[in-house]
């Protein structure tokens, strides 16, 4: 299995002027952890995260550093520091040089480096321009996949990203834990138990996306071959 099967597409970006207090709102909206920050011509500058944003607050309440802790301090170090603790956009804060994955890298491959660099997102880039995000939560999902008839086709790709979409932007859905694949245009819905009227919205988001041909849960009979 590859990157492409997996990760998310519809990904929230940021440009690099957006004011920090406006990143951090669209975080929290998405109830996402990071959004890559891209320029107006496509390329993909950095990655600004909540550790990004929680490091800029702590270290309002962190003590000034001793004159024998700046005497032996790396200038460098000292001068990023100071970026992402007085910057003002997401630019100043972002973490960069960016660390990416391909569309064709295999989970197992990105499963270890999210896992070697203890971050929980990587960009997915296509000569240099984002097509999505690959996150651990996406990697659970990979996991947790059931047996499936060969490889989701194109389609069935598309109908998984606008369900995503559908999923992020509906609060009670707490699209993170919400695992689900598609075939033939049928959404199977799997993994941890949901309320009942939970599962009801689910149904309805999902047979709401335009494509969908019919949605199921664990224990309902399996959707009928075309």
């Amino acid at each position: 299995m590859q990157v492409k099967d997996v990760m998310s597409r519809g990904v929230l970006t940021v440009a690099p002027e957006t004011p920090i207090q406006e990143v951090a709102a669209q975080l929290s909206e998405a109830h996402i952890s990071g959004a890559p920050v891209v320029a107006a011509d496509g390329t993909v500058l950095g990655v600004v995260t909540e550790s990004d944003l929680a490091h800029r607050l702590a270290a309002k309440a962190a003590p000034a550093p001793t004159w024998l802790q700046s005497l032996f301090s790396a200038a460098p170090a000292e001068a990023l520091d100071y970026a992402k603790t007085r910057g003002r956009t997401a630019r100043d804060i972002m973490t960069s040089p960016l660390k990416f994955v391909s569309e064709e890298t295999s989970i197992e491959e990105a499963a270890q480096m999210l896992e070697s660099l203890n971050i929980r997102r990587l960009p997915v880039l296509r000569d240099g321009r984002l097509v999505g995000m690959l996150s651990r939560a996406d990697l659970l999902r990979a996991l947790l996949t059931p047996d499936a008839p060969g490889p989701a086709s194109v389609d069935d790709r598309d109908l998984r990203a606008a369900i995503l979409r559908a999923l992020h932007q509906a609060a009670w859905s707490h699209a993170y834990s919400v695992h689900f694949t598609v075939r033939a245009g049928h959404v199977s819905f799997y993994g941890f138990a949901e309320p009942t009227e939970v599962q009801r919205a689910l149904r309805v988001l999902a047979e709401g996306v335009p494509g969908v041909k019919g949605v199921s849960f664990p224990g309902e009979p399996a959707p009928a071959k075309d």
